[in-house]
């Protein structure tokens, strides 16, 4: 099991002029060695993504101290905690070969990206 720990500050209004994508790639033996993978989550705007996140693992959120509310948009600053929170296994598709992982998510405002995250993690499919 992965527990996620952390926060996110946004330090500014975001509405729906933000738009978030994502990028996969998988190292099939863990060495770091990357290749891009064929799938990606829906690029929405951010208040469409804070809403369909909403309502595929609302089960997951409501507990996430300072997480926007589904329909609340624009979304002002905020810092949002994550404390000691399990990952949810039902958000890896079965399809997911196990090995290194590492997803981008962008954030652009009027096709410029203005932030990038990075996820690197070891995934082992027990399905």
């Amino acid at each position: 099991m992965v527990t996620l720990n952390g926060s996110i500050s946004l330090l500014v209004t975001l509405n729906k002029s933000h738009e978030i994508s994502t990028d996969f790639f998988h190292s099939n033996l863990g060495n770091q060695q990357f290749n891009h993978y064929p799938v990606k989550l829906q690029t929405r705007d951010v208040c469409d993504f804070v809403d369909n996140f909403h309502d595929d693992y609302s089960q997951f959120v409501n507990d996430i101290i300072n997480f926007p509310k589904k329909g609340k948009c624009p979304i002002e600053p905020r810092t949002v905690y994550v404390i000691d929170k399990p990952f949810p296994n039902k958000a890896i598709p079965t399809f997911f070969p196990s090995g290194l992982w590492k997803v981008y998510v962008m954030q652009k405002m009027d096709d410029v990206e203005v932030a990038r995250f990075e996820i690197i993690t070891k995934f082992k499919n027990n399905y």
